[in-house]
């Protein structure tokens, strides 16, 4: 992590113009760049660096960094709250992830799409693209990625006031996300869960028995590992 870090913080210092020698060699760190700012909530930042990086991978015509930056780049569009650019965006990803093949691909644009589609108050359609991303992952192997899609599915489904079926997309993803320590997506999962039962009138406010025995079964260093995930990703 710390070397990560390090790399990042040259990268961002170093020149703001990539080099565009048609090479497509600077696409790469202009990418870890948005990354960088867009992992700091600096999303118009991040928009501008991934549409840079995205237009040096097109001219040398490498097809998986071109998917992956205008991924991102719709990414960022649903994080500016342009859901209209969003989804343009990303069903062109869509339509190429298809063309390719690439399941993992096809996942990643689907979750953002029933982002889009969530935030544009149209949840039949968000839930279908958060069934696809959950399938497409399902299908690519990459099931790492498989509990943020749940977590999707969840917030949908509990937003038609499907409650039991909103509990059981978080506690599917809680208990994937457990199998790979991801810290960040347990955290999400839980507090969406409680915000669930508080809705459905199963939990008083502020009360969190509903959490507690999980976390110690998990003990003490699963506790520090996911409130120092909090503080690095507030």
């Amino acid at each position: 992590m710390g070397c990560l870090l390090r790399t990042c913080l040259i990268l961002v210092a170093g020149p703001l113009f990539p080099l565009a020698d048609g090479s497509g060699q600077d696409a790469y760190p202009v990418g870890l760049r948005a990354q960088y700012a867009t992992n700091r909530g600096r999303h118009a930042d991040g928009l501008e660096l991934y549409q840079v990086a995205y237009h040096l991978a097109k001219a040398a015509s490498i097809a998986d960094l071109q998917y992956l930056f205008l991924n991102n780049i719709g990414a960022c569009q649903l994080a500016l709250y342009r859901y209209k650019e969003a989804a343009q965006t990303l069903l062109k990803v869509r339509n190429l992830a298809n063309a390719r093949h690439n399941d993992a691909l096809l996942a990643s644009a689907d979750g953002n799409l029933a982002a889009v589609y969530a935030q544009a108050d149209d949840i039949s359609v968000a839930e279908v693209y958060a069934r696809e991303s959950i399938d497409a992952y399902t299908r690519s192997h990459t099931l790492v990625q498989r509990p943020r899609a749940l977590i999707t599915l969840g917030d949908i489904l509990s937003r038609q006031k499907r409650y039991v079926e909103g509990e059981r997309a978080y506690l599917s993803a809680i208990e994937e996300a457990t199998g790979f320590h991801d810290w960040p997506a347990i955290l999400t999962a839980w507090l969406h869960y409680g915000r669930v039962l508080l809705d459905d009138g199963r939990l008083k406010d502020a009360d969190r028995s509903f959490d507690i025995e999980f976390w110690q079964r998990l003990g003490p260093e699963a506790i520090f590992k996911a409130a120092w995930e909090l503080v690095e990703h507030a």
